[in-house]
């Protein structure tokens, strides 16, 4: 079975919610993930900021940290 990566999928991730961090315009993100309607594109806007005490954000900034 093919598809994309836990990998791939956090590296999405990052990068959609950096660029909104930026004041990247949603549409403008929407168009680079190839979302058909601004909808799915919202759940991303979440910030960075705010995630960074989620227990799952939290593990994987230790496990990338340890890496570097």
């Amino acid at each position: 079975m093919s598809g994309p990566t836990d990998t791939t999928l956090f590296d999405r991730w990052r990068m959609a919610t950096a660029l909104l961090d930026a004041d990247v315009p949603l549409t403008d993100v929407q168009e680079l993930l190839g979302h058909a309607v601004p909808m799915p594109t919202h759940r991303y806007r979440r910030g960075s900021k705010m995630l960074d005490a989620h227990a799952a954000y939290r593990m994987m900034a230790t496990l990338l940290a340890e890496l570097a």
